[in-house]
């Protein structure tokens, strides 16, 4: 009974037009520019989104979605796919991230200096093996580099931001 009620609901929203449903237009950018330059923001991109809501400084993080109704949408992936509807002008802060960068820094690094550490110990417990546990520590050594490439991913991220503060200004562009 509540799935025959669930979709009645939904089916009343969809076929009366609200905005709740309606679907982005992919065919739109994010631009942010300062003096001159500009970076795109198409859709698809992961994003960090400050802005000023309606009576307190909020933040969205997700899928740029596209445009709905003249603001950007940004899907959230952690909230159970919910929307936020935020308009160009009230942006404060915007940055581009890649979380799935950092997990795959972070399985390799884990695989490369663990795997690494086991072959040492095998290695060591073994007599004549001299030649194996030179090979090794380069193995390790790559894993240290991955596991340190995630705070400098950070890093970039945090450099590469665009913030209202620091003369960027925010506008939506028709592709």
């Amino acid at each position: 009974m509540n799935r025959i009620y669930l979709f009645i609901v939904t089916l009343v929203f969809v076929l009366s037009g609200s905005s709740v449903f309606a679907q982005p237009d992919l065919a739109y950018v994010i631009v942010a520019g300062k003096n001159g330059s500009e970076r795109k923001y198409e859709a698809g991109e992961r994003l960090f989104i400050k802005y000023n809501g309606s009576h307190s400084i909020q933040k969205a993080r997700g899928y740029f979605a596209g445009v709905t109704d003249g603001k950007i949408a940004i899907l959230s992936k952690r909230t159970s796919g919910e929307t936020a509807l935020i308009s160009a002008d009230s942006i404060l802060l915007l940055r581009k991230i890649r979380p799935g960068q950092r997990v795959f820094f972070a399985a390799t690094g884990i695989a490369l200096t663990g795997g690494g550490a086991v072959l040492l110990d095998r290695a060591s417990n073994t007599s004549g093996n001299s030649g194996a546990t030179i090979l090794v520590i380069p193995v390790i050594g790559a894993g240290v580099y991955f596991l340190w490439a995630i705070p400098v991913s950070l890093l970039v991220e945090k450099l590469n931001e665009k913030r209202k503060s620091k003369g960027w200004a925010f506008s939506i562009r028709k592709l």
